[in-house]
């Protein structure tokens, strides 16, 4: 058969069996300790209370690790220390608002998905992107952001609630994957959609 005209086929994959959001960020992060991570934070101007800033480091997925939490004054201040290629910015917090209730997350590209891909793509060419890659796209979010993510949203709720005993505890897990083809040079045939097949499980605790 023409290489080019090669269809690959995929056979099903079972699912996968449930592991702590925290354990994922711990093991991604791991090989990069020895470049001393940094985790940002940005408070609203004329904001000097740096409470919420000491209670999302205070997250599980910090703890024992190698990250150093660094406050900038405003967002140029980031960007000089990020231009220094001495450093290692992990990742970027910037609280918008002063209720800390509109807030932004910045991560390394290490751990970003490719912006230029298809958001929602054809379920057959997705599988052949992930055989080519090794890795699914949509997978690089629960590295590194979905982990900062959780943290910011603790550390809020603990100050709106007063409540220091509430935790948020997250694991991800993967549903079965059907069988498929892909053709390269022709995948219109292939009806559905290519969805990151993810379940998740939340777990909020109030000791």
């Amino acid at each position: 058969m023409n290489k080019s005209s090669e269809v690959k086929k995929y056979g099903e994959v079972s699912s996968t069996p449930l592991i702590n959001l925290k354990d994922i960020f711990i093991n991604n992060i791991a090989p990069y300790n020895t470049k001393n991570p940094t985790n940002e934070f940005i408070l609203p101007e004329n904001n000097s209370d740096d409470k919420i800033i000491n209670e999302v480091m205070q997250h599980d997925i910090f703890f024992n690790s190698s990250i150093k939490l660094v406050h900038f004054q405003n967002q140029q201040a980031m960007t000089d220390y990020f231009n220094d290629n001495r450093n290692f910015l992990l990742a970027t917090v910037i609280f918008e608002s002063d209720n800390y209730l509109h807030y932004t997350v910045r991560v390394n590209n290490t751990w970003t998905p490719d912006s230029k891909l298809e958001p929602i793509m054809d379920y057959a060419k997705g599988r052949y992107f992930d055989d080519q890659t090794g890795i699914a796209e949509g997978d690089k979010y629960e590295y590194l952001f979905s982990p900062i993510q959780v943290a910011v949203d603790q550390a809020i709720i603990r100050l709106k609630t007063n409540d220091q005993t509430l935790k948020m505890d997250y694991s991800f897990g993967k549903l079965v994957k059907s069988s498929t083809e892909y053709n390269e040079n022709n995948s219109s045939g292939i009806v559905g959609s290519y969805v990151a097949m993810m379940f998740l499980l939340c777990v909020l605790l109030i000791l």
